[in-house]
């Protein structure tokens, strides 16, 4: 069975592969950590892309990626300091605003909402209402899309507390296991996932709710203090992963090439090249499909924008799914920098994009 687990044992390893191959670090190069929900996965291009690429390295940024369990520990380590940017989902952005008076900023909208319940062709389950006294494995407790499944679960006249249960399982072997073995009796991931599932011989049936698709999900947050202190790392940093999704729309499987360069231990085993780079090309695009659903719908040119009424949307959302109760300002929970998408979209894309149809590793 191929395998396409990242895991943390090979991460600070890969992350000095990728230092090597984007140049040497200057000594007047400013330090920026970012705090990843998640293992270094192929569908992480606005991360790897720029580091290996040298686009951060090009404006004097020294960026470090650290691995943590999920949007809550990703915004923690924001909020206390010790990373200046975090992946993780917009809803954590805004229960912190208003639970926590944490004036944290989205600075890059990675996709629309694209979670799903997925059972087994044959299992019984065929919606929500079926998973009374049922064991649902989801990546862990404080990860983003909960609140979504707990409403729709609510939705279809369950108690989310009482009726239902979910269990932590991690992702990868040990998720997909804990499903062929009964341990639960559905998984709750992101696209993406699913399709790293059917690569290894796994096929689903996906359930979810029809209005999830207009919510923004996954991205990339700061703190407005941290926007206030230096607004043009933001954009530098910012910047640097929106050329990232540019090189990646323009030649996915040079990306997914660059990520193996970097990231040997994750390149899928037990297979041909050809049938490794079909299987992660899968992984990849199904991320970039979230990205290019919420562009669509905001009907903008600009990579990561986010408004003002996405984030209304979704408060208004959580605070009747019982995950919020108050609201704040949705303006506040962007990067306060005026015509900030327009900025950081603001580079030569057809560079970009020749570049990765060259596709120099």
């Amino acid at each position: 069975m191929p395998s396409t687990r990242k895991t943390a044992a090979f991460l600070s390893a890969s992350l000095l592969a990728m230092a090597a191959l984007s140049g040497a670090a200057r000594a007047d190069q400013k330090p920026v950590t970012f705090s990843l929900s998640d293992q270094m996965r192929v569908s992480y291009f606005w991360l790897y892309v720029p580091q290996l690429k040298g686009y951060w390295a090009a404006d004097d940024l020294k960026v470090n990626i650290e691995s943590v369990g999920g949007s809550l520990e990703a915004l923690q380590q924001v909020a206390a300091g010790n990373a200046q940017f975090g992946q993780m989902g917009t809803d954590a952005v805004i229960k912190a605003n208003v639970k926590e008076n944490i004036p944290a900023q989205v600075a890059l909208l990675n996709g629309a909402f694209q979670w799903a319940l997925g059972v087994p062709e044959d299992s019984p389950i065929k919606s929500a209402k079926d998973l009374k006294g049922k064991t649902v494995g989801v990546y862990s407790l404080s990860t983003n899309g909960n609140s979504f499944l707990k409403a729709y679960i609510k939705s279809e006249g369950l108690d989310p507390e009482t009726d239902v249960s979910l269990v932590p399982v991690g992702f990868g072997g040990p998720a997909l296991h804990a499903l062929q073995t009964g341990q639960v009796d559905a998984l709750y991931f992101w696209d993406s996932a699913f399709v790293s599932y059917e690569n290894q011989g796994a096929h689903f049936r996906l359930l979810r709710a029809e209005d999830w698709v207009k919510y923004p999900d996954y991205a990339v947050a700061t703190l407005k203090t941290v926007v206030d202190a230096d607004p043009t790392m933001v954009e530098n940093f910012v910047r640097g992963m929106v050329k990232g999704i540019v090189f990646t729309e323009a030649n996915p499987a040079c990306a997914v090439k660059l990520f193996w360069k970097a990231y040997p231990d994750a390149k899928p085993t037990g297979v041909s090249d050809e049938v490794a780079l079909e299987n992660d090309l899968k992984f990849l695009k199904a991320q970039m499909l979230e990205g290019e659903l919420s562009r669509k719908a905001q009907a903008t040119e600009n990579w990561g924008a986010i408004t003002a009424a996405n984030i209304a949307d979704l408060q208004a959302f959580l605070n009747k799914s019982g995950d919020v109760q108050g609201t704040a300002d949705p303006e506040k929970m962007i990067v306060s920098i005026p015509g900030f998408f327009d900025k950081v979209n603001d580079f030569d894309k057809k560079a970009i994009e020749e570049d990765a149809k060259q596709c120099k590793l």
